[in-house]
């Protein structure tokens, strides 16, 4: 039957109903439609209403394996009033939900490293802060960036006896294609590894690069009590685009005026 025919046979079916008649029949025939339909409609307007109210974000930070003694949300206030931000159009934005654990490989801990790597990979993290073993394992990985070459001789020398370093010979050993099939390549693995077991001292490595800074100590790490049982390390992220306001972040933990 041609779609025409079709409409003229419905029409005739309502033609002598009254509205309520033309309403049930409606309802029988086509409220299948007339749902899909309309879930289709809210889901684009939340689509829509969700774009439309997105803010960009002015900061983005990660706490890795901190205690949840203390309001992110909060904090990013302070942050936001701290940095004079326009937060009609901009957030600031910290993630402290983030555990990962060499040791226990559940969902949870795998999940949280796709996640970061994920949100590295698009340039999206500023900063993070992580216990010294996790810290450890991203430097290494060069995610950080050279502390020198962001951060202005002021906060070096407040922070000079707080620093984070790694070795940067053991990282070009480990780049080499034969690193780990030489014999050589093995000890040298084992003596870097051992010696640069405190990262506080550069004295121990061959080729020191700052990365990091301990931030336990600092006001607002210390007032939030999130990392009580565990040694905190700052870095700021290589491929950010935002590293200014890292250092501003820095700056705010350290309890610095504007």
């Amino acid at each position: 039957m041609a779609i025409s025919d079709e409409i003229k046979r419905e029409k005739q079916k309502t033609k002598d109903m009254d509205l309520k008649g033309k309403l049930s029949y409606f309802w029988d025939y086509y409220k299948i439609h007339t749902i899909v339909a309309a879930v289709a409609l809210f889901l684009i307007i939340t689509m829509i209403r969700d774009i439309a109210a997105a803010k960009d974000y002015a900061f983005y930070g990660v706490y890795f394996n901190a205690l949840q003694t203390f309001s992110a949300e909060e904090q990013m206030s302070a942050f936001s009033e701290y940095l004079e931000l326009d937060t009609e159009n901009y957030e600031a934005m910290l993630d402290s939900t983030m555990y990962y654990s060499f040791t226990d490989l559940s969902e949870t801990s795998l999940a949280a490293s796709q996640k970061f790597f994920a949100m590295i990979q698009t340039g999206d993290i500023d900063v993070t802060i992580a216990d010294e073993e996790i810290f450890t394992n991203y430097a290494v990985n060069e995610i950080f960036f050279d502390l020198r070459e962001v951060l202005p001789k002021d906060l070096l020398e407040k922070y000079k006896d707080n620093i984070f370093y790694i070795d940067g010979a053991q990282i070009a050993a480990r780049n080499a294609d034969d690193y780990w099939e030489s014999e050589d390549g093995q000890d040298y693995h084992r003596d870097s590894e051992k010696a640069s077991t405190d990262h506080h001292d550069p004295s121990l490595l061959e080729d020191p690069i700052p990365v990091g800074i301990y931030v336990g100590g600092t006001p607002v790490i210390s007032k939030a009590g999130c990392y009580t049982e565990l040694v905190p390390v700052f870095g700021i992220v290589k491929n950010t685009s935002r590293a200014d306001t890292a250092v501003k972040y820095l700056r705010f933990l350290g309890g610095e005026a504007r």
